[in-house]
């Protein structure tokens, strides 16, 4: 066997190689792992997410900003039922005196909405703004579950990407390290060989 063939034969018994692709494998695994459990997380708080989002859309709803009016007044179950019983027992009283129809069963009932309006606008405008704000409420409590969702999402998506990233530069440390150590191996090995065949060489000239 030549001094080359020797060279060749110790050159192609190094591992390096298979050793890279090796821990190249592993992280592909542990990189697949963390892409699991990545889309897990993610699919676990999308539906708050999504909730929030619907929630958000329905807190900017214009209603929400609308003042107190004569027509919301006017619309109120309470006011509308005490307005329909008492012009009820007013229209029954005159009936059964033969007046429903005289101008002073028209000004008692003239007279009585509005002592009613004056009345109840107060207790109706609070009861308005007590909706109103009880749905807002509601709302902002399942836009703050969404916000905290999407927060904890992105916060997932930024572990993930580093986690990925870490592994393979890791992964990259390792094969620069391994061809490194290669390398100054078989320059080792290399100059011993050669140091061995001079020194042969020499003491057959002799």
């Amino acid at each position: 066997m030549g001094l080359f063939d020797v060279v060749e034969s110790v050159l192609g018994t190094n591992t390096t190689d298979q050793e890279i692709g090796a821990q190249n494998a592993a992280g592909a695994q542990s990189n697949e792992i963390l892409k699991e459990q990545y889309n897990q997380q993610q699919a676990l708080q999308q539906p708050y997410q999504q909730a929030g989002t619907t929630a958000l859309t329905g807190m900017q709803d214009p209603n929400f900003q609308k003042s107190f009016t004569l027509a919301d007044f006017q619309q109120d179950p309470g006011y509308q039922f005490q307005l329909q019983q008492g012009q009820q027992a007013i229209n029954r009283s005159a009936a059964s005196k033969g007046l429903n129809a005289s101008g002073g069963t028209m000004k008692d009932l003239q007279g009585y909405s509005q002592g009613l309006a004056n009345q109840d606008y107060q207790q109706a405008y609070q009861n308005y703004n007590t909706n109103q704000n009880n749905q807002f409420g509601r709302l902002s409590t399942i836009a703050g579950m969404g916000q905290t969702a999407a927060g904890q999402m992105q916060q997932s998506s930024e572990n993930y990407g580093n986690q990925v990233a870490q592994t393979d530069m890791s992964l990259g440390n390792a094969a620069a390290a391994a061809y490194g150590n290669e390398a100054n191996m078989n320059s080792g090995m290399i100059n011993g060989i050669m140091k061995a065949a001079g020194g042969a060489a020499i003491g057959g000239a002799t």
